[in-house]
């Protein structure tokens, strides 16, 4: 359930729409922002991980790492898009 692109469930196919909605939002606004770069990085980092690498260095650690940035990315939207 992370890292499957074709599961719907899955962070990585999650990261992969949420990239295309700020691609509209990129188009609809005529600029890009910071949580554009934070999004590409998080998707990035779904793209190349395993499960073996994920496992080694702790599935907790993973996890709570990427709600942290998720997080982040969050607030950025927010910012970004006067959603605060």
């Amino acid at each position: 359930l992370i890292l499957n692109g074709r599961m719907p469930r899955s962070l990585r196919y999650c990261y992969g729409r949420v990239m295309s909605s700020l691609n509209l939002l990129v188009k609809e606004h005529g600029a890009a922002h910071a949580c554009h770069d934070t999004a590409a990085q998080m998707l990035t980092t779904l793209s190349d991980s395993t499960i073996e690498r994920i496992f080694k260095n702790g599935l907790h650690e993973f996890l709570t790492g990427f709600i942290r940035r998720n997080h982040r990315l969050g607030l950025e939207i927010a910012q970004a898009y006067n959603f605060d």
